[in-house]
């Protein structure tokens, strides 16, 4: 176990000046969140979510840094678990997020406020397809244990590296996720502040879909589909 870490970095993770959960705070005392049905519980969510997942980003650096100085087993099992716990919570965020975008809240200049994957790659189709991999990973992982599904030669549970983590035959850059992470952040403070600065296109009901990020177009396809 030791030998992976011996030269571990796992990149800072920057604060924002005005942290997600104060923007919320705000929100939820001056009213100033969306209106529609749904929607404010999905941008409750999402912002707890990518909250959620900067902590435990946080925390499984301090244990893994940790760890590689003292070798003390409990600085590596918290890394372990704060990084399962950071990687689902920003699966969950993401789908929530791409269910908001896809909502139709646009800016003045009529661009959306969330933008698609050229403007995040957070939103990007691989990126939460490799979400998705990792996610499927950590949550049926004990579902092959008892099944005895599980590969001798695989480890019992996700694998830190020097520069990635490892689950099963998967594997993402600390230095991705901490992009990915820094992205939502950006995005779900978009989401707090819309009311101020946008307009709403109608009838674009919510739809948390399996499958986030899908193509552009995909969905005015469907709706001409629906009216002929």
């Amino acid at each position: 176990m030791s030998r992976y870490l011996e030269n571990i970095r796992i990149p800072v993770l920057l604060p924002r000046r005005q942290r997600a959960v104060n923007l919320l705070a705000r929100a939820v005392l001056l009213k100033k969140y969306p209106k529609k049905l749904g929607e404010v519980q999905l941008v409750f969510s999402a912002i707890r979510l990518v909250d959620d997942a900067k902590t435990q980003y946080r925390n499984a650096r301090a244990g893994l840094l940790a760890f590689a100085r003292t070798r003390a087993a409990n600085g590596y099992f918290w890394g372990v678990c704060s990084l399962e716990t950071c990687i689902l919570s920003l699966y969950r965020a993401v789908r929530l997020i791409e269910a908001f975008r896809r909502s139709g809240y646009v800016a003045a200049d009529g661009k959306p406020v969330i933008p698609r994957s050229k403007g995040a790659s957070i939103l990007a189709k691989e990126t939460f397809r490799r979400l998705t991999d990792l996610r499927h990973a950590i949550q049926h992982l004990d579902d092959r244990i008892l099944n005895g599904e599980l590969p001798r030669a695989q480890a019992l549970g996700p694998r830190p590296q020097s520069t990635v983590l490892k689950i099963g035959r998967y594997s993402v850059r600390y230095r991705d996720l901490r992009d990915w992470i820094t992205e939502a952040d950006h995005v779900v403070a978009r989401m707090m502040l819309v009311e101020q600065e946008t307009q709403v296109r109608p009838n674009k009901p919510l739809q948390l879909a399996d499958s986030a990020c899908q193509a552009p177009g995909a969905s005015q396809r469907r709706d001409k589909t629906a009216r002929s």
